[in-house]
């Protein structure tokens, strides 16, 4: 049970979990668009639809997440609770702690996605490397004669 709300809060995006930084991110990102594209109302009127679809997907997944947890948790088909094994739940947890892991780690994480979203931007770097780089002859195939 404890599994399953915190998979629902990381999903709908609420805090403390990593969902929740991604989504801060993201709406902190449309606050600041610049106008530089000059389209004026058509960028402003995008931006505002985005966060509140960002903001009503996290309260439709909690809603929905809610829903599910009170039917599987509160509403028992069976008489005897099965019970659950280490090794169930021990692939959860280790994923929940990741999730934590990203959440603390939360700066060094979204430097590297800074970098890596720059260098799918701006691609020169990449493709002088990959220029640069040797030609590899293909190896020969010793079929017969």
């Amino acid at each position: 049970g404890v599994g399953f709300v915190c998979c629902a809060l990381l999903l709908s995006g609420q805090p403390p979990l990593s969902g929740f930084v991604a989504k801060f991110l993201l709406l902190g990102a449309l606050f600041q668009i610049p106008d530089t594209a000059g389209a004026g109302d058509f960028a402003v009127a995008a931006s505002w639809a985005l966060i509140a679809l960002l903001l009503v997907s996290g309260l439709a997944g909690i809603i929905a997440m809610a829903r599910a947890g009170i039917r599987t948790f509160w509403l028992p088909l069976e008489s005897t609770i099965p019970r659950v094994r280490v090794i169930e739940v021990a692939p959860i947890a280790v994923l929940l702690l990741m999730c934590i892991g990203l959440t603390v780690q939360a700066g060094s994480v979204m430097q590297f996605m800074r970098s890596t979203a720059q260098s799918l931007h701006l691609p020169q770097d990449y493709v002088r490397s990959v220029m640069a780089a040797p030609r590899v002859q293909p190896a020969r195939r010793g079929g017969g004669s």
